[in-house]
C-alpha cells in the first residue's frame, strides 16, 4: 500500500512539473501585416534580460513557434523582406506579431558612411541597397553581372582588363569600391575588375550615389560601392553550397561553413569559378572572351560582447587568364601566348567599443596586396612545346589605418563623428619607372548632423589631408535632408572632391597583344565639384497591400584636370593617362516602383546622361553636352503557394558618347551604339528554404559586340566595336543551406 501511494505521489509530482513546464511555454505567431498570411522560417531570437541566456528558433510553415521562456526576455524577429521587430515577452505569454514588409529598399539598415546603422529612408545620403534575395533572384556570380541591368550605372568589358562601372558619368578611380569598408586595390586601366568581385560571401551591397570625399577621401567623387559580407547571428553551425552552370562554358562552385561558440564566430568560405574561351567566330584561336579560372577563399573571426566587437578577416584570390594569339608564321605552326596570373590578398582587423550607449570608438587596420604576373611563351602547335620568352611582374601594396570617434543618438539635436585616415601605397615591378614608387596620404576629417526639427537634417563636413606627392586642398561637404511629411523626402548635397594620380597612372606601363598603356609622370591632381538633388515619394503608409515609390534624381559634376585613359594613336592602340582641363557631366533620372504585396513587384525608370569636355578654359552651355538615354525595367511575380519567383530584368542602353585624341591631339567624339538586354530567371524553394533552384536565360536579345560610330560635322568618323556580352546563354544554379540554431544558457 505504501509503495502504491509513493508511486502515485511521485507520478502526480512528475505530471505537475510537466504541466507547469507546459504552462510556461510561449506561443509566437508571425503574420504579414499587409496580407495577413503566415510568415514561415523567420528568425526568432530570445534573450533573457537577467541571465543573458540566448535561444534561437525558426517560425513554422503556419507562422507559429513554441518556446519555453523562464524569465522576462527581449525578442527580436527578422526575415528577408521584412522590417526588424523587437519587443519584450513574459513567461507564459502568447503573442501574435504583425511583421511589416520592407518597402523596396527603404527599410534596409545601412552602415556605409553613417554615424550609426540606420534605415535607408532615414539616411542623409542617397543609398541604393541590393539585398541577398535580389542577388539570388538574378543568379549573379559577380558584380559585373549584378549591375548590368541597373539604371544609373553602366558596365564595360575588356577581354584582358576585365569589367568596370561608371556612376553619374564618372568611372575608374572616381568610384570607391570597398569590402566591409576596406578599399579594394589592384586597378587595371584605372578600374577594379568587377569580375574579380565574386558574391559568394556577400550578404548585401550598399551603393552611395554621389560623393563621399569627406568620409572616404580619394576615389569617391562619383560614389562608393560597399560589399557587406555575411555574418552569422543565429546558427550554431551552418553550411552553404552553391553550384552554377552556364551554357557558354561557365562552371562555378563555392561553399561556406560557419560555427558559433558563445561570443565567438568562425566563418570559412571559398570556391572555384571557371569559364571557357568563347568567340562569335569559332575558327579564331585568339578569342574575345579568354579562358579564365579563379580560386578564392575568405576567413573571418568575430568576437561580440555587450560593449565591443572584434573582427579579423583574411581574403585571398588567384586568377589565371590565358591570352592566345593567332598563328603567325607561314605554316601557321607557331604562336605567342601570354599567361596572366593575378593574386589579391587582404588582411583586416577592426575593433568597435561603446564608451557609452551613444558614444563609439572604431578602429580599422588593413594590409592589402595585389600581384600581377605576365609570362609570355612561344608555342609550337605541332609538338605543343613552349619556351618562355619573357616575364614581368607588378606588385601593389596598401596599408590603411583608420580611426573614428562617433557621438550619436536618434533623439539628439546634434551628432558628429571625428576621424583620421592613413593610406600608404607602394608599387614596384618591371614596368614601373624606377622599379619602385611610394605615395602616402594622411587625413583628418569631421562631419556633424544638425537636426533643428524632426523634419530637417543638415550634415556639414570637412577633410584636411596631406599627400606626399601632390598639394591637397580642403575638402568641404554639405548634405541636407528635408522630410515635409511621411511620404516625401528631399535630399541635396554639395561636395568638393580631390584625387591625386595613382602610382599606376603616373609610372606604370602595361603591354599585351591588345593594349599599349603608358603612365604619364606629368599628370596633375584632379579637382571636382559635385551637386546632387534627389526627391523620393513613398506611399507605403497610405495603402494596405498596394504601394508605390517614385524617385527623381539630378546631378552635376564639374571636374578640373580630370584624369582619363585616352586613345592616343588608333593605329598602334597606344593609350595613356591624360588630364582633361575641364570635364563636366550632367544628368537626371526618374524611377517608378509598385508592389502588390506579396504577389508582384514592378519598377521602370528612364535617365539621361550627358558629358562635355575641353582642353581649354571655356564655360560650358547645355548645347555643348552629348547625351545618351538609359531605360530599365523589372517585373517579379511571386507564386506564394508554390514558393516560386519569376523575374524579368530589362535594360535599354542608349547610345553612349565617347571621346579620344585625334592625330593632332585634339578631342574627337563618337558614340557607342544602342542595345537592349534582358535576363529571365525562375527561383523555386524546397525543403523549408534549405534548397533553392534557379533556372533562366541571360542576354535574351543575344548581344555580343556593339558597334561605335563617329559624329558628323567633320570630326572623328571612324568605327569600332566594344564587347558587352558573350551572347545569349541559359543557366542553372543549385543552392543548399543546412544549419542548426544556436542556444546558450
Amino acid at each position: 500500500m505504501k509503495i502504491s501511494l509513493y508511486f502515485i505521489l511521485t507520478l502526480l509530482f512528475i505530471l505537475a512539473i510537466f504541466g507547469f513546464a507546459q504552462a510556461q511555454k510561449n506561443t509566437i505567431t508571425l503574420l504579414d501585416q499587409k496580407s495577413k498570411l503566415p510568415v514561415a522560417y523567420a528568425h526568432i531570437a530570445v534573450k533573457g534580460l537577467k541571465s543573458n541566456s540566448e535561444q534561437y528558433l525558426l517560425s513554422g510553415e503556419n507562422g507559429r513557434s513554441e518556446i519555453l521562456i523562464m524569465e522576462a526576455s527581449s525578442v527580436s524577429i527578422s526575415f528577408v523582406g521584412y522590417q526588424l521587430f523587437t519587443d519584450t515577452i513574459q513567461p507564459g505569454e502568447n503573442i501574435t506579431v504583425m511583421l511589416y514588409p520592407a518597402t523596396f529598399d527603404v527599410d534596409e539598415v545601412v552602415v556605409t558612411g553613417q554615424l550609426e546603422p540606420i534605415r535607408v529612408d532615414k539616411s542623409i545620403y542617397k543609398i541604393k541597397v541590393i539585398s541577398s534575395k535580389e542577388i539570388m533572384d538574378r543568379a549573379a556570380n559577380n558584380m559585373n553581372e549584378l549591375m548590368s541591368t541597373e539604371l544609373k550605372f553602366r558596365t564595360f568589358n575588356d577581354g584582358i582588363l576585365g569589367s568596370s562601372i561608371s556612376i553619374q558619368g564618372l568611372s575608374g578611380n572616381n568610384v570607391k569600391i570597398l569590402i566591409d569598408g576596406v578599399p579594394v586595390i589592384g586597378r587595371e586601366g584605372g578600374n577594379i575588375d568587377l569580375n574579380q568581385l565574386n558574391l559568394s560571401n556577400v550578404d548585401h551591397i550598399e551603393i552611395v550615389e554621389g560623393p563621399l570625399s569627406v568620409i572616404y577621401g580619394s576615389n569617391s567623387l562619383a560614389g562608393a560601392i560597399n560589399l557587406i559580407t555575411k555574418e552569422n547571428k543565429y546558427y550554431r553551425n551552418k553550411f552553404t553550397l552553391n553550384n552554377y552552370y552556364e551554357s557558354v562554358g561557365v562552371y562555378n562552385v563555392d561553399a561556406l561553413v560557419t560555427t558559433k561558440k558563445k561570443n565567438s564566430t568562425y566563418t570559412l568560405s571559398g570556391g572555384r569559378y571557371f569559364n571557357q574561351e568563347f568567340d562569335i567566330n569559332p575558327e579564331l584561336r585568339s578569342t574575345l572572351w579568354k579562358p579564365k579560372e579563379q580560386y578564392f577563399s575568405d576567413f573571418k573571426y568575430q568576437y561580440n560582447s555587450k560593449k565591443s566587437k572584434l573582427s579579423v578577416t583574411t581574403s585571398l584570390l588567384r586568377e589565371f587568364l590565358l591570352d592566345k594569339s593567332e598563328p603567325y608564321d607561314y605554316y601557321k605552326e607557331n604562336v605567342t601566348d601570354v599567361h596572366l596570373t593575378s593574386y589579391r590578398g587582404t588582411l583586416t582587423a577592426s575593433y568597435d567599443r561603446f564608451v557609452a550607449s551613444d558614444k563609439l570608438l572604431s578602429y580599422v587596420a588593413s594590409y592589402s596586396t595585389y600581384y600581377r604576373l605576365n609570362d609570355k611563351y612561344s608555342k609550337d602547335l605541332t609538338t605543343l612545346d613552349q619556351i618562355q620568352m619573357s616575364s614581368d611582374k607588378t606588385i601593389a601594396n596598401a596599408l590603411l589605418f583608420r580611426g573614428l570617434w562617433k557621438n550619436f543618438g536618434e533623439g539628439k539635436k546634434f551628432n558628429y563623428q571625428f576621424g583620421y585616415d592613413s593610406n600608404i601605397e607602394t608599387g614596384w615591378g618591371d614596368k614601373i619607372e624606377g622599379g619602385k614608387k611610394n605615395m602616402g596620404n594622411y587625413a583628418i576629417f569631421w562631419s556633424g548632423q544638425i537636426k533643428p526639427t524632426s523634419k530637417i537634417n543638415f550634415q556639414p563636413g570637412i577633410r584636411v589631408s596631406y599627400n606626399t606627392d601632390f598639394e591637397s586642398p580642403l575638402v568641404p561637404s554639405l548634405n541636407i535632408k528635408w522630410s515635409p511629411n511621411e511620404i516625401v523626402d528631399i535630399r541635396a548635397s554639395y561636395v568638393r572632391g580631390f584625387r591625386a594620380p595613382t602610382l599606376k597612372e603616373l609610372y606604370m606601363d602595361f603591354f599585351d597583344s591588345n593594349h599599349n598603356i603608358r603612365g604619364n609622370t606629368e599628370l596633375k591632381a584632379e579637382h571636382g565639384n559635385n551637386f546632387n538633388l534627389a526627391l523620393n515619394f513613398n506611399t507605403d503608409k497610405l495603402h494596405k497591400i498596394h504601394y508605390s515609390n517614385v524617385k527623381v534624381d539630378f546631378y552635376y559634376n564639374r571636374m578640373e584636370n580630370n584624369i582619363e585613359l585616352a586613345q592616343m594613336d588608333e593605329a598602334t592602340l597606344f593609350y595613356s593617362y591624360v588630364n582633361i582641363a575641364n570635364f563636366s557631366t550632367l544628368g537626371g533620372f526618374i524611377q517608378f516602383s509598385y508592389k502588390f504585396h506579396p504577389f508582384m513587384k514592378f519598377s521602370a525608370g528612364i535617365g539621361r546622361n550627358g558629358f562635355t569636355n575641353s582642353l581649354g578654359e571655356e564655360q560650358f552651355k547645355l548645347d555643348d553636352y552629348l547625351f545618351g538615354t538609359d531605360v530599365s525595367g523589372e517585373v517579379q511575380f511571386t507564386l506564394v503557394r508554390f514558393d516560386t519567383d519569376i523575374s524579368f530584368f530589362y535594360k535599354y542602353n542608349g547610345k553612349l558618347p565617347q571621346f579620344s585624341f585625334g592625330d593632332e591631339q585634339d578631342l574627337e567624339y563618337s558614340y557607342m551604339g544602342e542595345y537592349h538586354t534582358m535576363d529571365v530567371s525562375l527561383n523555386k524553394r524546397f525543403w523549408m528554404n534549405k534548397i533553392n533552384l534557379s533556372l533562366g536565360v541571360k542576354n535574351l536579345f543575344d548581344n555580343y559586340n556593339i558597334e561605335s560610330f563617329g559624329i558628323g560635322g567633320g570630326v572623328h568618323s571612324g568605327g569600332g566595336s566594344m564587347p558587352v556580352s558573350w551572347g545569349r546563354t541559359w543557366f542553372v544554379k543549385l543552392n543548399l543551406n543546412l544549419n542548426s540554431l544556436y542556444q546558450s544558457s
